[in-house]
């Protein structure tokens, strides 16, 4: 990766290069050069491709550090809870939100982000361990594929425009096989891609999502896990280390006014040699050879009212118009994320929809339309007080 100090000791080289060749024979006699008919003496010539040779290093070396740039894709979860959310709105493009389809407020942020061209995931409530009961809209152990289908589609009814989806809570769900195998199945045909959230370090999700072909990746730091400021600002800067030292790094933060305040001020001055992506940019630039850093660990305790450049749009269809659903408001209720554990980084990806070991590209990543034949969504009361595990 290029920087400051390297593209120095380039033009510091060239120009030594440039200086002996002039004392060993353009010094001893007059050069001529035409350029707008003018001749230029030696001294007029070194300077002019001294200046050509400068650009070429500095340019060349700028677009080649940005190329090789560490990564950094932001998430957004539990927008929709608040009007509020709507500040998430003023953070950079490539900052993901994810919406809560039962939210009172997710359609309406739904449309915002569509109209703003951001891109947006369903956060699809899921089942958390240690409760019979699951929040509505959930989708829970036990279900049969018609299930799983049906709550899908009435999240894209909320959600038209989502790019995909991530899990909130979801203990239970993401560690049962069979429940991730019909989820996998339904967004590998809709051709929506996967975030795993981890919130528990038994998660079958993102090596399911990775067996059936679906494009995805892991969440590895929480950014507020501790609401304070300066555990916020901690976890922004390990993840910004994370994504400068590993290649690449994603971090899930909530709507609260700390989160928001770090995010505004850290990615206006992000270093150099770390670029702001979006999550389905991320994907798409993630090396072949790449192994993904491993996720963060800590207990996190997630509230109701608050849990880049943009992607190549090349060979993605854009989805169908908004649909706004029958809903009735209900409070902000509190959830919980939890302990995330490492686990092991995949293999190299061989962009095949077949693919066990690496992260599917976005050449199969699109976006159907979202059906119209579903009942709108209903937004029932959620739970209170539940905590992840």
């Amino acid at each position: 990766m290029s920087s400051p100090s390297l593209l120095l000791s380039r033009l510091s080289l060239a120009a030594t290069a440039v200086l002996s060749a002039v004392k060993r024979g353009l010094s001893a006699r007059p050069c001529l050069f035409a350029c707008n008919r003018l001749t230029l003496q030696p001294s007029r010539l070194l300077r002019l491709n001294l200046t050509r040779l400068s650009l070429t290093l500095l340019v060349g070396g700028t677009l080649t550090g940005y190329a090789h740039a560490g990564k950094l894709a932001i998430v957004i979860d539990d927008v929709g809870y608040r009007p509020a959310d709507q500040a998430v709105m003023r953070l950079p493009l490539p900052v993901t939100v994810a919406i809560l389809p039962v939210a009172p407020h997710a359609a309406r942020m739904a449309e915002q982000a569509a109209k703003q061209q951001r891109d947006a995931l369903i956060h699809m409530p899921m089942q958390p361990r240690g409760s019979t009961r699951v929040e509505a809209g959930a989708l829970h152990t036990g279900m049969d594929a018609a299930a799983v289908r049906r709550t899908l589609e009435q999240a894209l009814q909320v959600v038209p425009h989502a790019r995909g989806l991530n899990n909130h809570m979801g203990s239970a769900a993401t560690a049962d096989p069979a429940l991730m195998q019909l989820l996998m199945q339904e967004l590998k045909a809709r051709h929506l891609l996967f975030l795993d959230s981890r919130t528990t370090a038994a998660t079958v999700a993102e090596s399911t999502a990775r067996r059936f072909g679906v494009p995805t990746l892991r969440r590895t730091v929480f950014l507020d896990d501790n609401n304070s400021l300066t555990k916020v600002q901690a976890e922004f800067q390990r993840a910004v280390s994370m994504a400068r030292h590993k290649g690449w790094a994603v971090a899930i933060g909530h709507p609260r006014p700390n989160t928001l305040k770090v995010l505004q001020e850290g990615l206006a001055h992000l270093p150099a040699d770390v670029q702001l992506i979006s999550l389905r940019a991320l994907i798409a630039e993630l090396p072949a050879d790449g192994k993904p850093p491993a996720a963060s660990t800590g207990t996190g305790t997630g509230t109701g009212t608050g849990k880049h450049n943009r992607a190549p749009s090349s060979g993605l269809r854009q989805p169908g118009p908004i649909i706004e659903p029958t809903r009735t408001s209900t409070p902000a209720t509190t959830e919980a994320n939890s302990t995330a554990e490492p686990s092991t980084a995949p293999n190299k990806p061989n962009r095949t929809p077949s693919n066990e070991t690496g992260v599917v590209g976005l050449e199969q990543l699109d976006l159907l339309p979202a059906p119209t034949s579903v009942p709108p969504y209903r937004h029932l009361p959620l739970l209170r007080g539940q905590r992840e595990d």
